[in-house]
């Protein structure tokens, strides 16, 4: 999977989530002076007291926080910083935080070096609008305890083409009248619906409540055909109401897995199951189970239609298997099977290159190697298979089907380590390694460089200033003789900032991703030198219009 195209899928994981190259918590013998943070809290253009702000450390927890409310003019001030990647955030749900957007969390990025005084991180928040209704059964009567979805809707262009984007859902439950409330919704077009069955997995106890076919405001199952709420801001929109249907009767499927080669039961094995869409696609996300103790397995609360069933090798059992599809009419479906196979396994060892440092090379069974297993025709998994390494940098990751298969370093936040390359037998495999069926793999070698040096840079705009809610992040990609491989990645914080730590001399392309703005296509190449800080300023292009993508 190209490099760009890999950080575009992971850039709403990485925004506050584990990055390459991420900073370790801190021992308290090497505590540092502290630093602090300072801004104003406006509402509806108005200073506001009484606004609790929080700034949480991506990567710290106990020493990694502080709170304060603002005062009688908005003002707040943070301190007893650390230096490092912070969160600043508004603890307001009843008002709209205009750096909200769907590639992470809401709030401001912020970037503190030891000791700083960091000023100016205001908040413009305003009144969220409210949109509440009633939720009613085919009788007239008020349905209670039911989840009730709210869906923005958001327009998107690329080029000449024109679109809707779904996202910034919100959920609510409705009381002992039938009635729900959303609340904090900033102005927009939305769509609302309830119902649908909830699933039970490892069970044989039908649901307690009653179960509706899902329906949409105010009456319809097509979401094409649902009715758009328009949302002005700080409004209230009351009497969105939804009819549901006569209650309906869920189903189950159930079943258990075999392995294939011996045909005994296969217990405590993980797999997962989704729906099917006309086009035999997935039509909506999987969930993970996993068989019983006699390798059986019993999944309650479906609605009728075509569901697939495979297993992969993400707990490392050693098994997989092709998908299964079932089809649930309106009976319960028993005996269904999943056939495991063995699968093919790549192991190895992996070495640090660019230190003799005793402490560094004792890192290494810190890390993991990973790789995405696919499933024919439908999407790569969520969760990686992973190894850990040993102590003398062994690894195996089994249960994998064959093919091309990539593997990748996971950090777990220790700064510093780049894979630069994968080896087999002595060969270089940079495009992954070609793995037959059931092909046990033992001669990989991975190559890990370990570096410290860093890089800084500011994000500048020429002749625009940086859209209001944007959020970017920088990844870096070792390119060169010697080996290439994703490098760290580093959000860029409220001031157009941004830090990349934990690189090996040598040189590295950097890219720009971000959200509210134009896709980036110029890359920045930026040579990595020994023991000095390297800094670079990378040009925003603002020349195509500002939009959500």
């Amino acid at each position: 999977m190209p490099a760009l195209v890999r950080a575009t899928i992971l850039f709403g994981f990485l925004l506050f989530g584990v990055t390459a190259g991420a900073q370790t918590p801190s021992s308290p013998k090497e505590s540092k002076a502290t630093g602090s943070a300072t801004g104003r809290v406006t509402v509806d253009g108005k200073p506001k007291s009484g606004i609790e702000v929080e700034a949480r450390h991506q990567f710290q927890t106990s020493r990694g926080y502080a709170k304060a409310k603002t005062d009688e003019d908005g003002r707040f001030l943070l301190t007893g910083l650390e230096p490092g990647r912070y969160m600043v955030i508004t603890a307001s749900p009843i008002y709209v935080d205009f750096s909200n957007n769907r590639f992470g969390p809401n709030g401001k990025a912020l970037i503190l070096a030891e000791a700083e005084a960091v000023e100016g991180i205001d908040f413009a928040l305003a009144t969220g609008g409210v949109i509440t209704g009633r939720v009613t059964d085919a009788n007239g009567q008020p349905v209670v305890e039911e989840r009730v979805t709210l869906t923005q809707l958001i327009e998107v262009a690329h080029g000449a083409s024109h679109g809707i984007s779904r996202h910034s859902s919100s959920e609510a439950e409705t009381d002992d009248r039938g009635v729900y409330r959303i609340y904090g919704l900033s102005a927009g077009r939305y769509i609302l619906s309830a119902g649908g069955p909830s699933l039970t997995v490892g069970s044989s106890v039908a649901p307690v409540r009653p179960v509706y076919t899902r329906a949409f405001h105010p009456d319809v199952a097509d979401e094409a055909r649902a009715k758009v709420i328009e949302l002005a801001a700080g409004t209230e929109a009351a009497g969105v109401d939804i009819k549901l249907g006569p209650p309906i009767r869920v189903h189950a499927i159930a079943g258990r897995l075999i392995d294939a080669e011996t045909g005994r039961p296969a217990p405590n094995i993980s797999f997962s199951f989704g729906p099917l869409g006309e086009d035999s696609r997935l039509a909506g996300g999987l969930t993970s189970c996993r068989s019983d103790d006699k390798g059986k397995f019993r999944i309650e609360g479906l609605m009728p239609g075509r569901y697939t069933f495979f297993a992969m090798s993400e707990d490392q059992s050693g098994f997989y298997s092709e998908p299964t599809t079932v089809a649930l009419s309106e009976e319960d479906i028993n005996g269904v099977e999943l056939n495991l196979l063995r699968g093919a396994s790549i192991g190895g060892r992996a070495v640090i290159e660019g230190t003799a440092d005793p402490a560094v090379l004792a890192k290494l069974p810190q890390l993991r190697v990973m790789t995405f297993p696919s499933v024919p025709g439908l999407i790569h998994s969520a969760q990686p298979a992973v190894a850990q390494f040993g102590p003398d940098g062994s690894f195996l990751i089994r249960g994998l089907r064959g093919g091309k298969t990539s593997l990748h370093l996971d950090g777990l936040n220790l700064k510093g380590f780049t894979l630069l390359r994968v080896e087999r037998g002595g060969v270089e495999q940079p495009g992954g390694i070609d793995l037959a069926p059931n092909e046990q793999v033992t001669d990989a070698r991975l190559v890990i460089a370990y570096g410290a040096e860093i890089v800084r840079g500011q994000i500048k705009a020429p002749g625009g200033a940086i859209p209001e809610g944007a959020r970017m992040m920088v990844f870096s990609r070792r390119v060169g003789p010697d080996g290439s491989g994703n490098g760290p990645s580093a959000e860029v914080d409220s001031r157009g900032q941004f830090t990349l730590e934990g690189l090996t001399v040598g040189d590295y392309e950097l890219t720009l991703i971000g959200s509210h703005m134009p896709p980036q296509q110029e890359k920045h190449l930026v040579n990595v030198a020994p023991g000095k800080e390297t800094n670079v300023v990378l040009t925003l292009n603002l020349g195509a219009k500002a939009r959500d993508k």
